[in-house]
């Protein structure tokens, strides 16, 4: 996936030289975040800079959880406008890349900043709402 993402054009300048380097990590059980990805700053002690990101993810799980899980066990279709796990690693190597949030109108900024982007030039349809319960 990550292959992927470096062969788009906004892939290559998150990715490209000068950015923090990125480690994807598994998310664990009972991560704080629950089965949804995120990334974080590697830090090393109090009152140090991050040495690394971190971005916790599952390519074999879609966000918004399960009531939201395709039909028929179609896991790589995008399915009523909620990204495909390519999108979602997108997506939070935009907030690691770039310490966007999920703020803006319709929590949409790093949507349309970074994952967006992405997604378009995989050739994969674009979100257009954030997700459940952020409106």
């Amino acid at each position: 996936m990550l292959k992927a993402i470096k062969g788009t054009a906004r892939g290559r300048e998150l990715l490209g030289p000068g950015g923090l380097p990125v480690v994807i990590e598994p998310l664990l059980p009972g991560d704080i975040n629950g089965p949804f990805p995120y990334s974080f700053p590697d830090v090393p002690g109090p009152r140090r800079p991050p040495t690394r990101w971190v971005i916790r993810f599952d390519p074999d799980v879609r966000g918004p959880l399960l009531l939201l899980m395709p039909p028929k066990g179609k896991p790589q279709e995008p399915y009523e406008g909620h990204p495909l796990p390519i999108q979602m690693l997108g997506h939070e190597l935009g907030h690691a890349e770039t310490g966007i949030d999920d703020g803006g109108p319709n929590h949409m900024s790093n949507v349309d900043q970074n994952e967006n982007p992405i997604s378009s030039q995989l050739g994969l349809p674009t979100r257009e709402a954030y997700g459940i319960g952020k409106e």
